[in-house]
């Protein structure tokens, strides 16, 4: 699902009164491979918090999820990489006690 149909469901969920969506342990590119293309892909591994918030303000909801992002890794002619992101797949959900840290 793209990001702007995700953000536009997030805001249909009435139970919530906010939400917070965080990016952790954002991992290091791995399994990098040149494509037909050309280019230089790899995969990027991030675990992200979402806590959905009651009028109170606490936490009525909260889930981790470990995602797995495609990255194309193009020379921009300078001393380091550009990065570009791809496609998001959820790798697996996990809670508070499964997380790893790396």
């Amino acid at each position: 699902m793209d990001i702007r149909k995700y953000l536009n469901r997030l805001e249909g969920l009435k139970q919530y009164e906010d939400v917070q969506i965080e990016w952790k342990y954002i991992q290091v590119i791995e399994d990098v491979k040149q494509k037909e293309d050309g280019s230089y892909y790899g995969r990027l591994r991030v675990y992200q918090i979402f806590e959905g918030l009651g009028k109170d303000g606490k936490p009525m909801y909260k889930d981790i999820t470990e995602k797995d992002i495609e990255v194309k890794l193009k020379d921009s002619g300078r001393a380091y990489f550009d990065l570009k992101f791809g496609d998001i797949t959820v790798f697996r959900l996990l809670d508070d006690s499964d997380r790893k840290k790396p």
